[in-house]
């Protein structure tokens, strides 16, 4: 294909050998413009090599007709969640062989016939999606149709103040045909997920400005938690630890949807907000107190002396770490330390004791990151670390 406009179309070749063109944008009708477009198709024949080309104007009318409005109806449930995502139709369309298509659409065979028969034969889809209705602002759509949303059952904000949540997707095609999916979706309640510092070594004597930090993953980031002492106290508990993560947290750019507790056995306990949906790897999670019970252990070590760390939940696994015999006193370094707990021989250990220890971003504390995925098994409670956990052995 040649010619002035021959750029706006392509030449497809059937499987039957037939042969036919399409363009591969919308040309609309502009009542100042020429509307004429001009192209050659050159035919050669391969057994002699002989050439044939038809010159061709195509001249753009315009369509009187009203556009047409199609609709449809789905209703869908889903677990409440930050990332709440579906596809209205197929990522995948192939209009010569609905067959290949991927088949990861949720809304009706109306809808994806629709959209199919808007398709190029590369697979594009020349209309676009759009939402409408009730609780359109909750709702996000792409190009390729997939909507997504943050919901939270606790937080019902539909425009009915309920579960339920009610919007339109809303195909339009190149020749500004519409299809309307009138989409119900009802948002669940799903448990909170609970991590806890099991019997946290917090010591009970605290100076004003020490700090107690956290390193909670909800899945996306990262984040430290730092709560600070506001006054001398000598009978500082969980509970005044946690009531002061909780108001670290809140006063951060973006709090985390975590909170803080003590159950009845004295842990200290995370809650992740149930909206967070169900996250499978949590595992780098690291209380550490900045008093100086460990720099002063440090401080004081000196040739022979060992720092233990016990990991685990009725069957425990001990790290030991023993400095050089002939090490001078104060030369020993967090880094030291972590450096030999990782050196410690894990293969007699359960695999659900098997960590890796690393500095704190902090520089002055230490992390714990286990080796095997935890998800949601009860060894969640060895995912923390105090600084004070570390046993200074003369």
């Amino acid at each position: 294909m040649t010619g002035i406009d021959s750029g706006l179309f392509n030449v497809v070749t059937g499987a039957d050998g037939s042969t036919t063109f399409e363009t591969q944008e919308a040309l609309n009708f502009v009542a100042t413009d020429s509307n004429s477009y001009s192209f050659a198709i050159t035919f050669t024949d391969s057994s002699t090599g002989e050439t044939f080309t038809d010159e061709l104007t195509m001249a753009v009318v315009d369509n009187t007709s009203t556009a047409s409005v199609k609709a449809s109806r789905s209703n869908l449930t889903v677990s409440e969640s930050q990332g709440i995502r579906f596809n209205a139709v197929d990522t995948t369309l192939d209009p010569a062989d609905a067959a290949n298509n991927s088949g990861d659409g949720v809304l009706s065979n109306s809808l994806q016939s629709f959209v199919l028969a808007d398709t190029a034969t590369d697979g594009t889809v020349r209309g676009s999606f759009s939402i409408e209705g009730a609780d359109a602002s909750m709702f996000t759509v792409n190009s390729a149709g997939e909507v997504s949303a943050s919901l939270d059952y606790d937080n019902q904000n539909s425009a009915a103040g309920t579960d339920a949540y009610s919007f339109n997707v809303v195909y339009t095609s190149a020749a500004g045909d519409r299809f309307i999916e009138a989409v119900t979706l009802n948002v669940t309640d799903s448990n909170e997920e609970v991590y806890s510092v099991n019997a946290p070594s917090i010591p009970s004597s605290v100076k004003t400005g020490d700090t107690f930090s956290i390193v909670v993953n909800d899945g996306t980031n990262a984040t430290t938690i730092t709560a600070t002492v506001g006054s001398d106290s000598s009978s500082y508990g969980a509970s005044d630890v946690a009531a002061a993560l909780n108001q670290a947290n809140q006063i951060l750019a973006t709090p985390v949807g975590v909170t803080f507790g003590v159950d009845s056995n004295g842990n200290i306990t995370t809650t992740y907000d149930d909206a967070l949906g169900d996250i499978a790897d949590r595992r780098v999670v690291n209380l550490a107190e900045s008093g100086t019970s460990m720099a002063t252990n440090l401080a004081a070590a000196s040739s022979g002396a060992t720092f233990s760390i016990t990991i685990g939940s009725g069957t425990t696994s001990t790290y030991t770490a023993r400095l050089d015999a002939d090490a001078a006193a104060g030369s020993y370094s967090i880094a030291d330390l972590v450096s030999d707990l990782n050196a410690v021989d894990k293969s007699s250990f359960t695999d659900a004791n098997k960590v890796t220890f690393s500095v704190g971003d902090d520089g002055a504390s230490i992390a714990v990151k286990f080796d095997s995925q935890c998800g949601n098994s009860t060894v969640v409670g060895r995912l923390h670390m105090m600084k004070t956990e570390l046993q200074l052995l003369q």
